[in-house]
C-alpha cells in the first residue's frame, strides 16, 4: 500500500517552499501527500511580499477532508502561524490519533528573530512539543525553546555544546530533535568559524534522542544559498517515517537528501537558489556493518583485493610453499608496519584538540599495543627474538611510516583505520579460515588468527570503523579509496619482500 503523508503549512506561490517544496519532497520519496494550507503568501526567490491567513476553522475543514477519506498516520507541521491555527493543529492529532508528528518549528528565523508572538510559543511548548515524534529546529529555535523552557542560555562554540543544547531540550521533555546549525560554519576539529580567515569545512547537523546523541557532518557549501531546506529536511523526515524507516535511519537519510538538493540547486530567480527535489539523489550514509563492505566490493578494487588474498596470501599458506625463514620476515615487518599505524594514530592525537578525535586514537594505540604484545609472542614460537628485528627498519618500513603518517595528517584517524583495514582483513579473512589440521609449520600463526583475544581486537577497529561511516560525503569516501588502494600496495609489497631471498632484514 502506498505511504501517505500531510503537511500543515503555508503556501509558496513561487514553489521553492512550505505546501509546494513539502508536496514535491514527498513525491521524491514515493509518499503520497497531502496538504492543508494555514496561509497564502505572496513570495519569490528574492523575498515574501504578502500574507494572507486562512481562518482556523478552514484549516480544520481542509484537514478532515483528507482523514476522513485517504488513511494516513504521518503528519508534519510547518508555519501555523497563530495560536488558534496550532490549537486546530492539536485536535485534529489527537481526533485522528496520529502517532507520527514532525515539527518544522518556524518559530524564529536563523539570526534569532521571533516569527510567532509569546502566546503561541506558550501554546507551543507546553502542547504541540509533547506530542511530536521529532523536531526540526534551526539552531536560532533550538536556543529559543531552551531558553523559555529552562531559563538556561548556551553559548556555541564546539559541536559539543550543540549536543549539550539537544541533550537539555531531550531531558526537558522533547522526544527526539534534529537541530540545523544554519548560518554556523565549523572548522575540521568542529569549532566554530570565527572570523573568515577560518577555512570552513563542515555545515553540521546533531540528532539527540533518548538513546543517542549523532553529530552529522556535511560538506559546507559556501556558495550554496537557497530557501527551503528547512522544508526540504522535515519533509524528507516525515516520507522516510511513512515508509517505516526508523527516527535514526530516517533523519540521516533525510539529511543527505538536502544536502543534495542543496549542493545540486540552480539559480531560477533572481535571488536564493531553488533546490533540486529529483529523487536521484547520490551517496546516502552507510548503515551499520556496510562501511567495510562497500571498500572490499567496489569494482576498481575488488580485482586486486581478490588477488591479494586469494593468490598472494592463501595458496602460498595452504599450500605451504612459503618457507619458514620467509614467514619470519614477514612478521617482523608487519611488527614495524603496525607501529606505524600507532605512531601515526599518536601524532592525530597530539595535533587535534577535539577530544573525541583524541580518545579514538588512544583506543585505536590501546588494541595496537594488545596485539602487538600477542604477535611478538607469536614471534619467539618462530625462534625470532625481539632484538633481531625491533631496532632494524629497512626502507620499505620507512616508505610505510611516511606514507601512514601522510594519511594521519590528511584525513585524521579515520584514514588512518581504512589504512589499516587491509591487514585487518587479511587475518580475519584467510588465516582465521585455515583448518588447524592443515596449516602445518604455520600452526602458531593460524591459531592465534583464530584467538578470540585477535578476532576482538579486530573487530575492535573496524567497529570504530564503522562508527563514523555515517559522517561521510562522496569526496571523502574517494579520498579514502585512494588511500585503502595505497595501502593493499604496501600489503603487497610486504609480501613480495618476504619472497625476495635477496632481501635481508635481520
Amino acid at each position: 500500500m502506498l505511504s501517505t503523508c500531510i503537511t500543515v503549512a503555508g503556501s509558496d506561490c513561487s514553489g521553492g517552499a512550505g505546501i509546494q517544496a513539502d508536496l514535491k519532497v514527498f513525491t521524491a520519496h514515493s509518499v503520497y501527500g497531502m496538504s492543508a494550507i494555514t496561509a497564502i503568501t505572496s513570495q519569490n526567490t528574492i523575498g515574501v511580499n504578502g500574507v494572507h491567513l486562512i481562518p482556523a476553522p478552514f484549516v480544520e475543514k481542509q484537514i478532515d477532508a483528507c482523514m476522513l477519506d485517504v488513511k494516513c498516520n504521518v503528519m508534519k507541521t510547518g508555519m501555523l502561524f497563530i495560536p488558534a491555527i496550532l490549537k486546530v493543529t492539536l485536535d485534529m492529532i489527537d481526533r485522528y490519533k496520529l502517532k507520527t508528528v514532525v515539527v518544522d518549528p518556524l518559530i524564529a528565523t536563523r539570526k534569532g528573530v521571533l516569527l510567532v508572538l509569546p502566546g503561541y510559543l506558550e501554546l507551543f511548548i507546553k502542547e504541540l512539543i509533547p506530542r511530536a515524534t521529532i523536531l526540526t529546529p534551526n539552531i536560532a529555535e533550538a536556543s529559543i525553546l531552551l531558553k523559555h523552557m529552562t531559563q538556561e542560555t548556551i553559548e556555541i562554540h564546539h559541536v559539543d555544546d550543540v549536543k549539550t543544547l539537544g541533550a537539555k531540550l531531550i531531558a526537558s521533555g522533547c522526544k527526539n530533535i534534529i537541530i540545523r546549525c544554519d548560518g554556523i560554519s565549523f572548522d575540521n576539529e568542529f569549532f566554530v568559524c570565527k572570523d573568515s580567515l577560518t577555512p570552513s569545512s563542515w555545515y553540521v547537523y546533531v540528532l539527540c534522542t533518548s538513546e543517542v546523541q549523532l553529530v552529522i557532518p556535511q560538506k559546507w557549501l559556501s556558495t550554496k544559498i537557497a530557501k527551503g531546506t528547512s522544508c526540504a529536511l522535515s519533509s524528507a523526515i516525515a516520507a522516510n517515517l511513512a515508509n517505516e524507516m526508523d527516527v535514526q535511519t530516517a533523519v540521516k537519510r533525510s539529511v543527505a537528501y538536502t544536502q543534495h538538493a542543496l549542493e545540486y540547486s540552480f539559480h531560477l530567480g533572481r535571488g536564493a537558489n531553488s533546490l533540486e527535489y529529483s529523487s536521484g539523489y547520490g551517496c546516502l550514509p552507510f548503515e551499520e556493518g556496510e562501511f567495510v563492505g562497500y571498500f572490499r566490493n567496489h569494482p576498481h578494487l575488488s580485482q586486486t583485493w581478490n588477488f591479494l588474498f586469494e593468490h598472494h596470501f592463501l595458496q602460498k599458506f595452504k599450500n605451504t610453499t612459503l618457507a619458514i625463514d620467509e614467514f619470519k620476515k614477514y612478521l617482523a615487518l608487519k611488527y614495524h608496519m603496525l607501529m606505524n599505524n600507532a605512531q601515526a594514530a599518536g601524532l592525530t592525537a597530539f595535533s587535534s584538540s577535539n577530544i573525541a578525535v583524541i580518545e579514538r586514537s588512544a583506543n585505536i594505540i590501546q588494541i595496537i599495543k594488545e596485539e602487538n604484545v600477542i604477535h611478538l609472542q607469536i614471534c619467539k614460537q618462530y625462534g625470532l627474538a625481539p632484538e633481531q628485528f625491533v631496532d632494524r627498519k629497512p626502507a620499505f618500513v620507512n616508505a610505510h611510516s611516511s606514507f601512514i603518517n601522510d594519511v594521519g595528517q590528511r584525513e585524521g584517524v579515520l584514514g588512518i583505520q581504512v589504512a589499516m583495514l587491509p591487514f585487518s582483513i587479511i587475518l580475519q579473512d584467510i588465516f582465521s579460515k585455515m583448518d588447524i589440521l592443515d596449516s602445518g609449520a604455520f600452526k602458531p600463526f593460524v591459531l592465534h588468527c583464530k584467538d578470540s583475544v585477535t578476532i576482538e581486537h579486530i573487530n575492535g577497529l573496524l567497529r570504530n570503523l564503522e562508527s563514523e561511516a555515517s559522517t561521510l560525503v562522496p569526496e571523502k569516501i574517494q579520498q579514502l579509496l585512494n588511500i585503502l588502494e595505497q595501502s593493499i600496495s604496501f600489503e603487497m609489497a610486504a609480501f613480495d619482500i618476504t619472497l625476495d631471498n635477496e632481501t635481508t632484514i635481520f
